[in-house]
């Protein structure tokens, strides 16, 4: 099993940054200014897949209480390092139903593509779905706009705050 301790110091955030399709990824800015909030209080654990590395070590920006695992977690330890930290962060993604399963406290950054299909379930205290309702939810992702602001519009102010609110639960 992956050692989810860096100097002997535990992870508190898991952060998925990336979906399989782009057209279901928050902006890079947004995360990148959200990891480098969250990183000043908080240790930080960044998952993808090997081909997203170099956008995640650019996210890390040489950043001490943030590792990058990219491809070399086989998916049977994936659960257990989610399972292991304080607050699951991802998108519309198989890593965010894999933390919902395994009962990490989560937000998941999603639009309305699919909504209802895979994405809302039931929000709690400890389990949030952060949107911008817009009237063409449900549109399968063939997105009438410019950019799924669905998705985009999610200020990255509100993930903190609900991050924070999850966090202090602990």
């Amino acid at each position: 099993m992956f050692p989810l301790t860096q100097n002997n110091v535990e992870f508190d955030i898991t952060i998925a940054p990336f979906s399989s399709e782009n057209n279901r990824d928050w902006r890079i800015q947004k995360f990148n200014k959200l990891i480098t909030i969250l990183s000043q209080k908080y240790r930080i654990i960044l998952l993808g897949s090997f081909e997203q590395r170099m956008k995640l070590y650019n996210l890390k920006n040489d950043n001490n209480n943030i590792i990058v695992k990219t491809g070399e977690l086989n998916l049977n330890d994936l659960p257990n390092v989610i399972k292991s930290t304080k607050l699951f962060l991802g998108l519309d993604s198989g890593l965010t139903h894999i933390a919902l399963k395994v009962g990490t406290p989560l937000i998941a950054i999603i639009g309305g593509g699919n909504y209802g299909k895979f994405f809302p379930y039931k929000e709690s205290d400890k389990v949030k779905y952060l949107y911008h309702k817009m009237d063409c939810f449900g549109c399968e992702w063939r997105c009438i706009h410019k950019e799924p602001n669905c998705l985009t519009e999610v200020k990255t102010e509100e993930v903190i705050r609900e991050a924070e609110k999850i966090l202090s639960l602990n």
